[in-house]
C-alpha cells in the first residue's frame, strides 16, 4: 500500500511540474478583440473595374436594383430609383431620383427632385434639385 501511495504522489508531483513550466510569472497580457467596423465607419467608392450594364426607363420609370458592384447607364427617364449598392451609375435628365442604395457614385445630368435615404452616396448633377437626403454621408454636388 505505501509503495502505491508513493508512487500517486509521485506521479502527481511530475504532473504539477510539468504543468507548472506552462504557468507564467509576469502579468497575463489583455485579451484582443477585434472592433468590428461599424458601417458609419466605411466610406468607398465602387471598385474602379466594373461589369457594364444598361437600365432601360420602362413607361417613364427606371428601377436599378440587384445590381450591386456594376457600372450601370440609364437614359433620360422621369422617375428613377435606386436601390443596389456600391456601383457607379450614369443617368440622363431625371425628375424624380430616389437613392436608397449605399455606397453609390450617381452622376446625373439635369435633375428636378432629389431624395436620397441610403447612406455614403456620392452624387453629382449638372442642376440644383431639390434635395431630401435622411441618409449619412451623403455628397451631393452641382458640377
Amino acid at each position: 500500500m505505501r509503495t502505491r501511495t508513493l508512487t500517486t504522489a509521485a506521479l502527481v508531483l511530475a504532473a504539477a511540474a510539468t504543468l507548472s513550466g506552462c504557468s507564467s510569472t509576469g502579468p497575463s497580457p489583455e485579451p484582443t478583440t477585434a472592433r468590428p467596423t461599424a458601417p458609419s465607419d466605411v466610406t468607398t467608392a465602387p471598385p474602379v473595374d466594373l461589369e457594364k450594364t444598361n437600365v432601360p426607363c420602362e413607361d417613364g420609370e427606371a428601377r436599378i436594383s440587384d445590381l450591386n458592384n456594376k457600372e450601370i447607364t440609364v437614359p433620360d427617364c422621369a422617375k428613377v430609383t435606386i436601390t443596389t449598392s456600391n456601383s457607379r451609375i450614369v443617368l440622363g435628365d431625371v425628375d424624380d431620383l430616389r437613392v436608397d442604395g449605399a455606397i453609390n457614385s450617381i452622376s446625373a445630368q439635369h435633375v428636378e427632385r432629389l431624395a436620397v435615404s441610403g447612406d455614403a452616396n456620392e452624387i453629382s448633377t449638372t442642376s440644383k434639385a431639390d434635395v431630401v437626403d435622411s441618409g449619412h454621408k451623403n455628397v451631393i454636388t452641382t458640377r
